[in-house]
């Protein structure tokens, strides 16, 4: 506790003070009765579970300051969100004794996907009007996927070459899921292809995994698609995927360049250029009758 005293003079520009608009200010400090480790509560985002009723809790320390036995309560009776059991305060009411501190959770239970806030205030002593308000907000979301990379752009690849990306799909909310998906309607068109190393199923143990996308095409193309992922209620997450597939050598050079020095031969005048591919991309010779087959 402390008191302040200094005077406040009020002028007009360019012009002395008179002393009739000289005014003194006073303030006093004084201890506050009950002391709080916060007056406000932010949850964040928060997933919203309608079946588990989960809680989300943040913990807040009340102290008594005073000399006297102090007794509080949390008056929200006229709060909708306490009502309905998005904000719970436990316990809402307690006695301390001086110097005595008492731990209060704070919990939110958000049903829909919507911003939530409520105002609270701390009684003392039965008073009728809120010594303190307690402010609490949060934000309901759906539980949904994630994907890192958002797009995945696959290698530009010669002819017949596969293309290959991975990407990782996060669980955010689901409990437990078994993944499905869906490729581009035409895969003959787009072809596609999905591997899972480690699984389709998330949880709350499990909350990534690994996702591997391959392209290989035999004629020059490039697209743009969407694969669909689906949680158990049918809500689709997409994921866009480009790709091209070309044996222009202005096209893949990139590609050829990163190989080192790659072979090129013309078959003929007027044919094409085809690329022939490093041993190391080549698959192993087949195993001749009586010999180990190539390491």
């Amino acid at each position: 506790p402390a008191s302040f005293e200094f005077p406040l003079p009020f002028a007009l520009s360019n012009l002395p003070a008179p002393p009739a608009l000289l005014r003194t200010v006073t303030a006093r400090a004084i201890a506050p009765r009950l002391g709080l480790t916060s007056t406000q509560v932010d949850f964040g985002s928060r997933v919203i579970s309608k079946l588990s009723k989960t809680l989300h809790k943040e913990t807040l320390v009340f102290s008594n300051c005073d000399h006297l036995p102090l007794r509080w309560a949390v008056a929200a009776a006229d709060q909708p969100h306490f009502a309905s059991g998005v904000f719970q305060v436990t316990p809402d009411t307690g006695v301390l004794q001086p110097g005595q501190e008492a731990e209060v959770q704070v919990s939110f239970t958000p049903t829909d996907p919507v911003h939530y806030s409520a105002n609270v205030g701390i009684l003392l002593d039965r008073a009728e009007h809120p010594y303190t308000t307690l402010r609490l907000q949060g934000l309901g979301i759906a539980p949904m996927l994630i994907f890192e990379p958002r797009e995945v752009i696959l290698p530009l690849v010669p002819l017949g070459v596969v293309s290959k990306a991975t990407f990782t799909i996060s669980n955010v909310g689901y409990d437990n899921l078994d993944l499905k998906y869906r490729l581009p309607a035409d895969t003959q068109v787009v072809p596609l292809a999905l591997n899972f190393p480690e699984g389709t199923t998330l949880s709350i143990n499990k909350p990534k995994i690994t996702v591997e996308v391959s392209f290989n095409s035999k004629k020059s193309m490039a697209f743009s698609a969407l694969i669909d992922f689906f949680d158990h209620n049918a809500t689709r997450f997409s994921l866009p995927v480009t790709g091209v597939a070309d044996n222009c050598l202005l096209t893949t050079a990139p590609l050829l360049m990163s190989l080192g020095n790659p072979a090129i031969q013309v078959a003929k005048p007027t044919s094409a250029p085809q690329w022939i591919p490093p041993p190391e991309m080549l698959p192993p010779p087949p195993a001749v009758d009586g010999a180990p087959a190539a390491a």
